[in-house]
């Protein structure tokens, strides 16, 4: 799978689904994989907690949303639909 780093203008922290792979944005960049590969860096690279992560998820399926914003410090605060990435390949 295809994994990319690039910069990102965030202070906090997005988990996206774009459909065939998952995006976290971070101060460090835009990591790119599929959901299990996203959710290790965003553990072992930035020390997100995998519960937090699990919440955003469940709530991402609750309100039909595809993004999930974590704040500075790495806690959950509310889902979004990121329409301008969906579709993306």
């Amino acid at each position: 799978m295809l994994q990319e780093l690039r910069r990102s203008p965030s202070k906090g922290y997005q988990l996206i689904d774009i459909g065939p792979y998952w995006e976290l944005h971070s101060p460090r960049g835009i990591y790119r994989g599929n959901f299990k590969k996203v959710c290790t860096y965003a553990a072992l690279a930035l020390g997100m907690s995998l519960d937090e992560i699990d919440v955003a998820i469940q709530e991402m399926e609750k309100q039909f949303h595809n993004g999930a914003e974590f704040g500075i410090n790495r806690t959950f605060l509310f889902t979004f639909d990121k329409e301008t990435h969906r579709g993306l390949h």
